[in-house]
């Protein structure tokens, strides 16, 4: 049940074929202030196209909720917190009138937090009064567990921000904080969460079972650790062979990166993905569609080469390497070189129909991967089984078979910050019992006698 609609516009500033979300009200009428607030987002905030639309379907969610459970009515200033309370509760535990199922508390927050934006921006532009308004209070005025988030947060701040080092002169270096009325705080616990990584054991069965083009696609994912969109932006240039036999793939910024390119006269051109896509195909990057736009793949972003948009793919194995510049041959030859000039993109639709050429999409490689982990036995609800489990495989033979320090592991990566690539060096306790008897095995030849632990220090073990 829903009293709301979220279309998307097609509109001329940016890139080509940029869109922009709009909330449909239940009379029909599009709301004006969610459409600039969305154009703020987008100009202003550099919010990318899908944190937008999902933004945008928050603010519908509480919509449904004013409307059609709480009836729409004007209600006191200071009772519209309540409602906003009532609507995380509803996001969190689920609400059989608005058939909503539970959702996880950071999918309640994140609705939550959308429309406290929202709600910030009216007043701030058009004087509007706050939704959940912000005081400023003293660190050691909160309970004790705010005052533990509040440390563990700035002591994860030092990990990643270079400006930390100011950190004295600002409000929380001076032990304040802008503390919300209505801030929703998960506490933290311990659980044994799911192995996120590929079964080890089952990756070559896996690889064997793969059509020509998708063995290019998920060798790219497991022995080169990339996200599964971000195949979807390789050029066909992008991949060259070494004089070693191995592949070497580059990895560009899908705007920024810069190309050389010849235009109809056949004159040299020079600049960035995005002006030759518009120059030579009229399309623009994947990355700036429309978030239902079927040839739409994401980009999270990545650490670069200094002074460049562009780094390449490190290579987990160099058979890998070879293996990938063997395919990738029989790839062009076969596929590739008789798709229509039409755009630069590297893998293509294979299928002699109709679409044959075509980019591939998200969608396609994502369907590819579960019929093949079928055929071998795998189901989407084993552990790690989904495509992201090959990059979370890419990390886990990184922490387990090579031992590789994660500075180094955060440039194969291509990790911004180092925090993110601790999420995929996930040590096993096999790893960890085999480390301690590998260093013990080490040093136990030149330990002292008078320290070792037997018998005849111990007599209660004979």
């Amino acid at each position: 049940m829903t009293a709301h609609s979220v279309i998307e516009l097609n509109i001329s500033e940016g890139a080509i074929g940029n869109s922009i979300p709009l909330l449909v009200l239940q009379d029909g009428s599009i709301s004006f202030l969610v459409m600039l607030w969305a154009k703020h987002l987008m100009l202003h905030e550099i919010v990318s196209t899908e944190g937008i639309w999902t933004k945008i379907c928050g603010i519908g969610r509480f919509y449904d909720f004013f409307v059609l459970v709480k009836g729409g009515k004007k209600v006191p200033r200071n009772a519209m917190l309540v409602v906003l309370e009532e609507f995380y509760q509803a996001r969190k535990f689920g609400l059989t009138f608005l058939r909503w199922k539970p959702v996880a508390p950071d999918t309640a927050k994140a609705d939550e937090e959308a429309v406290t934006q929202f709600s910030e921006w009216c007043a701030v532009n058009l004087g509007f009064t706050k939704l959940n308004p912000t005081e400023r209070k003293l660190v050691t005025s909160l309970n004790f567990r705010r005052q533990q988030a509040f440390r563990r947060e700035q002591k994860h701040r030092r990990n990643w921000d270079k400006l930390n080092h100011l950190a004295p002169a600002t409000l929380a270096g001076k032990g304040f904080v802008d503390d919300r009325e209505f801030d929703p705080r998960e506490e933290q616990g311990s659980f044994d969460y799911p192995k996120k990584y590929f079964p080890p054991e089952r990756v070559g069965v896996f690889l064997k079972n793969l059509s020509l083009r998708d063995a290019l696609y998920f060798l790219l994912l497991f022995f080169g650790g990339l996200r599964a969109s971000e195949p979807l932006h390789i050029y066909s240039g992008d991949v060259t062979i070494l004089p070693d036999g191995t592949a070497r793939v580059v990895l560009a910024h899908p705007e920024l990166g810069s190309y050389r390119w010849f235009d109809a006269h056949g004159r040299e051109r020079y600049g960035n993905r995005a002006q030759f896509l518009s120059e030579r195909y009229a399309i623009g990057p994947r990355n700036r569609l429309g978030k239902k736009h079927p040839l739409r793949a994401g980009w999270k972003g990545m650490k670069f080469d200094a002074g460049r948009f562009e780094t390449e793919v490190y290579w987990l194995r160099p058979d890998a390497a070879r293996l990938f510049a063997e395919l990738h041959i029989q790839y062009v030859k076969t596929i590739r070189s008789r798709a229509p000039d039409n755009h630069p993109f590297y893998f293509v639709n294979c299928s002699l129909d109709s679409d044959f050429g075509n980019p591939v999409t998200l969608s396609n490689m994502n369907k590819s991967f579960y019929r093949a982990a079928a055929r071998v036995g795998l189901s989407s609800s084993d552990d790690g089984v989904n495509p992201h489990g090959g990059r979370h495989y890419y990390g886990y033979f990184h922490a387990n078979v090579y031992k590789t320090q994660l500075e180094h592991l955060q440039l194969y990566m291509h990790h911004v910050s180092i925090e993110s690539t601790k999420v995929y060096y996930n040590v096993t306790r096999q790893t960890a019992r085999d480390e301690l008897q590998k260093a013990w095995d080490t040093i136990s030849k030149d330990f002292p006698e008078t320290l070792r632990l037997d018998p005849l220090f111990h007599p209660e073990l004979t």
